[in-house]
């Protein structure tokens, strides 16, 4: 009897995850991927993190119901939270396919961000938030993947900056606006990513605009012979030594 009871209770906690499971992944193809469909750039961004919190609204509802469940049908502890097997049907239902629409729209965000073009900051907020509570920047995670991808980006970008602005500006105003550029970039990355990841961007955008501009800066100063070789020496010095941590 003992026995048989023991199954019984195993059986309905299996079947309560199961009726949990199903009703989650209802809400998502019914509700949360029609809504999606066909959303880019900051639309799809807003939208997919209103979605989120109503999700995540719903599961208090739905969790605290099927909670009341197990107590009053069996002693038996699941195998799964119910947290972890909502988040699961999340990404699974909704993550994987979108999760490449979702960086595309945050890197172009970012990059309007640095043509000083106005835009909602907030949704990186709530983008890194949503990257957090799966599971932190660990290695493997949304936000490990969103930092890659990145990295990436700003190489690129700060590459093809570097390359306008050696034409544009002076030696001197090229330094100075690199110095602003770390400043305004250590800001705007400060808002939305762990401490470690803006380090290692900064790294990035040190390098482009200038570990690898070094020599071409000589070269255009001494072309230019406009200002006293002591005072830009100081000028490279500063920028080369700027605190990017």
């Amino acid at each position: 009897m003992v026995i048989m009871r023991v199954q019984q209770q195993q059986w309905l906690v299996q079947l309560n995850a199961y009726r949990y499971h199903a009703t989650l992944d209802e809400s998502i193809n019914l509700k949360v991927l029609p809504s999606l469909k066909d959303k880019s750039g900051t639309s799809l961004l807003a939208e997919f993190l209103r979605i989120w919190t109503n999700y995540k609204a719903m599961l208090k509802c739905l969790g605290g119901f099927f909670l009341y469940l197990d107590k009053k049908c069996t002693d038996q502890k699941r195998s799964a939270p119910l947290k972890e097997i909502a988040f699961s049907c999340f990404q699974n239902g909704v993550c994987n396919d979108l999760l490449p629409k979702i960086f595309d729209a945050a890197l172009l965000l970012i990059s309007q961000d640095r043509r000083e073009e106005p835009i909602d900051r907030s949704l990186l907020q709530g983008l890194s938030n949503f990257f957090v509570e799966n599971d932190g920047p660990k290695k493997g995670t949304y936000y490990h993947m969103f930092e890659e991808k990145l990295l990436t980006d700003t190489s690129s970008c700060y590459a093809r900056i570097a390359s306008e602005w050696l034409h544009s500006y002076s030696s001197a105003d090229y330094i100075l606006k690199v110095e602003r550029c770390l400043n305004d970039e250590k800001g705007r990355l400060s808002q939305f990513l762990y401490p470690s990841s803006v380090e290692k961007l900064l790294q990035v955008v040190h390098l482009k605009l200038i570990g690898e501009m070094t020599s071409q800066l000589i070269e255009k100063q001494k072309a230019e012979n406009n200002l006293n070789s002591t005072r830009y020496q100081e000028l490279l010095s500063r920028c080369a030594n700027l605190n990017i941590g």
